[in-house]
């Protein structure tokens, strides 16, 4: 029955993603360098974002830019996030780490201010409001808060600023992360502690965009009138994104069958149940007993845990003489 009832419910899953395959999304925040659709790229060595190589709305001379003086020639010095002096190596990992997930991660664009996508009013390039995990708010807040920083008048970095008589420790301007967070991007981000639903500003590399599954059924904005994106570059339907959302989408299945502890699957499969389920063990003194609530081993494994029939002697822990009744 568990297994036709996880099959039942894999197999519905699987339809609702493959009709959302993340195979051609366009790029809703529109700039003179971003892409028209998020697709892979082969990064150089030098280049940062990689982990958006395999789905980025940033093309390759982008990402070896970011971090550099070129970078800054895109928007103007102006929006330099180093303007009152360099920036602790901490600190400005921080803010690359912002610009490839504002520049390559096709989620952001969810977040555009607004539908009036006129280069004349600039709203097409501007965020708002999107939900960023807090722990990673907090930990740019503490690399940064000793940093010197540009004070204006709204205290975002876009605000003109004095930087002969304005610069100062990023905590005499912003009072915590929060603040920090939220303002310093003229509202673009929300620091969330709801962290299961709110999006990551960075992930390692070589790791699926925990992104692209955040908030799954929020819609992207309308498409910008003046942009025609060319979908040339969209990937296979059957491609590696596919195969990634399948095996995301098993591992939630399978986190959700495990909230019933009447139902929590064993994954390891050797002298173990097929689901951890209540089990009477002699007494409470027994060694398994901590897991009498919700355990994976039978009463007949717990028995003989202790002695060599399970695994047989090359297993033993005491090859060399007793142990002492501590270790």
């Amino acid at each position: 029955m568990l297994r036709s009832v996880a099959v039942t419910f894999f197999c519905a899953a699987f339809f609702v993603v493959f009709s959302q395959a993340r195979t051609c999304d366009v790029c809703h925040l529109r700039n003179l360098i971003t892409k028209d659709v998020a697709s892979p790229e082969d990064w150089p060595e030098q280049a940062h974002c990689k982990q958006y190589q395999d789905a980025s709305c940033c093309s390759v001379e982008t990402a070896v830019l970011i971090g550099t003086d070129g970078y800054d020639s895109y928007y103007g010095e102006e929006y330099a996030w180093d303007k009152c002096g360099s920036l602790s190596p901490e600190c400005e990992a921080w803010f690359i780490h912002e610009s490839c997930f504002y520049e390559c991660d096709v989620n952001a664009g969810k977040f555009r201010r607004d539908n009036n996508c006129s280069l004349e009013d600039d709203s097409n390039w501007k965020m708002e409001g999107m939900p960023m995990k807090a722990s990673q708010c907090d930990s740019w807040w503490a690399a940064c808060k000793n940093d010197a920083f540009c004070e204006s008048s709204e205290k975002d970095i876009f605000g003109v600023c004095d930087t002969t008589s304005q610069c100062k420790p990023a905590k005499n301007i912003y009072d915590d992360a929060k603040e920090f967070c939220e303002v310093l991007w003229d509202g673009s981000f929300t620091y969330s502690t709801d962290e299961e639903n709110a999006y990551s500003f960075w992930f390692p590399e070589g790791q699926r965009n925990p992104n692209d599954l955040i908030q799954p059924t929020l819609g992207f904005p309308s498409q910008c009138d003046s942009h025609d994106p060319d979908v040339t570059e969209c990937a296979s339907p059957f491609d590696l994104v596919l195969e990634a959302e399948i095996d995301d989408l098993q591992s939630l299945v399978n986190k959700g069958l495990g909230k019933d502890e009447n139902c929590e699957i064993c994954h390891a499969q050797y002298h173990h149940k097929d689901t951890a389920t209540v089990t009477e063990f002699p007494n409470s003194t027994h060694a398994c007993a901590a897991w009498s609530e919700n355990s994976c081993c039978t009463v007949e494994t717990a028995a003989i845990v202790h002695n060599d029939e399970l695994y047989g002697e090359e297993y033993r822990w005491d090859r060399c003489g007793a142990l002492s009744e501590k270790c």
